[in-house]
């Protein structure tokens, strides 16, 4: 399954596109010129369907929801709990979501892992984009996106990132490969990266297990759930082009 999507940021809409092939076998390719606003095309087992962008926007939405399930160690999940999950009628996701094939069975529903794989497919969120960052802002801010693509290039999937709750902030919600939920602190040092470490202490771990506490409640996860608090230090100064950051990860750190 491959969708194929433009973007045009100056008019803040999806644009649709006429794909004509060109030659034959193996080595032939589509040409997409741009032409018409208000659909996406899409192309799916090698048909051409003109999808409407507003079920495109609700794609993410379904994701979203998905991802909490996968959080939650759902394995199925239907149209009607989704739909009272996101306020959406199940015959709209339905409808939305046929679109593009069909990823339910009657009587079981959606298997949430491979509805959540196939929708990333779509979205072309499957996979890393190399990229620079440039113009990250102060050291906080480079230091969090340092680290969130670190943990991600070692397997870990980042489900928050500044998550913000009564009884506190975690920096970056993670789960790794075993389904651990990993709360990372991201601590940052113009200087060296001891400076840093220096600034966990008990009072700073009270304040992270609230809020990990808290992170639970908010999306009714069992307080059992498997967890671990990491930390990772980014020492360095971003304004120096072509010094690179220090990064350094540490795992568990409170035990436990």
């Amino acid at each position: 399954m491959l969708g194929l999507y433009t973007h045009s940021h100056s008019e803040k809409n999806w644009h649709l596109n006429h794909a004509r092939k060109e030659g034959d076998g193996p080595g032939a390719h589509l040409r997409l010129p741009q032409e018409t606003a208000g659909a996406v095309a899409v192309i799916l087992m090698g048909n051409m369907r003109n999808i409407p962008d507003i079920v495109v926007g609700r794609l993410p939405i379904y994701l979203r929801a998905l991802d909490r399930l996968i959080l939650e160690r759902r394995e199925y999940t239907s149209s009607h709990e989704l739909g009272e999950r996101l306020g959406i009628s199940s015959a709209q996701i339905r409808k939305d979501l046929s679109h593009f094939g069909e990823f339910g069975k009657q009587g079981t529903g959606y298997n949430v892992a491979y509805l959540f794989d196939q929708i990333r497919q779509i979205l072309h969120v499957d996979r890393e984009w190399p990229m620079a960052v440039i113009g990250a802002g102060d050291l906080g801010r480079a230091g969090e996106l340092a680290a969130a693509a670190h943990l991600r290039c070692h397997g870990l999937h980042v489900v928050a990132r500044n998550w913000r709750g009564r009884r506190g902030e975690l920096d970056i919600v993670a789960v790794d490969a075993a389904g651990t939920l990993v709360f990372v602190e991201v601590k940052t040092s113009r200087s060296r990266p001891g400076s840093a470490w220096e600034r966990v202490d008990a009072a700073k771990e009270a304040r992270l297990r609230d809020a990990a506490d808290a992170y639970l409640a908010a999306f009714s996860l069992p307080v059992n759930t498997p967890q671990r608090f990491d930390i990772v230090v980014v020492a360095g100064d971003p304004r120096r082009l072509f010094r690179p950051l220090e990064l350094i990860w540490a795992e568990n750190v409170f035990g436990g």
